[in-house]
This record gives structure tokens, C-alpha cells and sequence, in this order.
């Protein structure tokens, strides 16, 4: 299997993903076989990535996706956590176990994550580079610590242009 290697480091969160795992926590055990811990692991990537639909789960009537993928370091199943509107360079990252306290992470630790070459698509097409750098660029890590930044950039109607989407195959 070709995998595909990508960087960002780690950032607490707004602890928004304990409620949805344990909401959806029977949905998700049917289809990953896995109990995951409630709440995951936000990660900030060093460049935006489009992750393919078509090679995920989706769950929560289409607007929440999950894919495969590997730490090292953990022996648990490890999955990237996206939702329709996700900023292209956050992932959020879900197992059966804290993967903070599994691999000792703090703020700001990097941390490298393997996905099955087929998950990403390669080139994030320009004119959605391009508005992504308009909003996020120098200020990739505002998604989690700036709730009026993000509340405007989620008012401009381009944003979607620098998000994962449904239609992201």
C-alpha cells in the first residue's frame, strides 16, 4: 500500500469531539469495529489537503467523514476526523485510546501521520489554495484559539472553497 506522509503539529481544541464520539459512539463501532475514546487529537497540518469522500466512512446524514490512518508509536486503530466545512489544514484525529497521553504529546508537538495514497488528493486546485491562503495562511492555528476569527471567515460564503466538502470524491 502507498501511503501518503503528512506533518502539523498538535493544539488543544474546544473539546467539541467527546460529545460527538460518545453521541455517535454505536454508529461508529459498526462501522470501525472499534470503542473510540471520546474526544480526539487536533491536529494543524503545515499545508492544506483535500481528503477524498469516496475513500472514508460517512456518518451523521453525510456531513462527517473518518479515514484510515497510521502513527507511529500506536498500536490502536487511528482515524482522521473531518466534518463538511473543515478548514483544509486541521485534522482531527480519533482512536480507542488518548493518543495526547499515548504518545506524551503537548501544544505544539509535531507529529507526522500516514494515510493510504489514494485518500488525498495530490494538488489542492489553485483557486481553493488560493482563498484558503486568503483566510488561513499565517494564521492556521486561529481555527482553535480565535472563536471571532473563525466566526467571520464561516460567514464568508467563499470559505467553502477552503474547506473539505461533500463533494470532495
Amino acid at each position: 500500500m502507498k501511503e501518503k506522509e503528512l506533518e502539523g503539529y498538535v493544539i488543544s481544541g474546544r473539546a467539541q469531539a467527546a460529545s460527538l464520539v460518545t453521541k455517535n459512539s454505536m454508529l461508529l463501532f459498526s462501522m470501525l469495529g472499534n470503542k473510540l475514546f471520546p474526544g480526539s487529537l487536533n491536529v494543524v497540518l503545515d499545508e492544506p489537503i483535500i481528503l477524498k469522500v469516496s475513500e472514508g466512512k460517512v456518518f451523521d446524514s453525510g456531513r462527517r467523514y473518518i479515514w484510515r490512518a497510521w502513527i507511529e508509536g500506536v498500536q490502536n486503530p487511528v482515524y482522521v476526523y473531518r466534518w463538511h466545512g473543515c478548514p483544509l489544514h486541521i485534522l482531527e484525529l480519533v482512536s480507542s485510546c488518548k493518543l495526547r497521553t499515548e504518545l506524551n504529546l503537548k501544544d505544539f508537538y509535531k507529529i507526522n501521520i500516514k494515510l493510504c495514497q489514494k485518500v488525498v488528493i495530490n494538488k489542492v486546485p489553485t483557486l481553493r489554495r488560493g482563498i484558503w491562503a486568503l483566510f488561513w495562511l499565517y494564521r492556521e492555528h486561529w481555527y482553535y484559539s480565535n472563536e471571532i476569527y473563525k466566526r467571520l471567515v464561516y460567514r464568508f460564503k467563499l470559505r467553502i472553497f477552503c474547506s473539505q466538502r461533500m463533494e470532495d470524491l
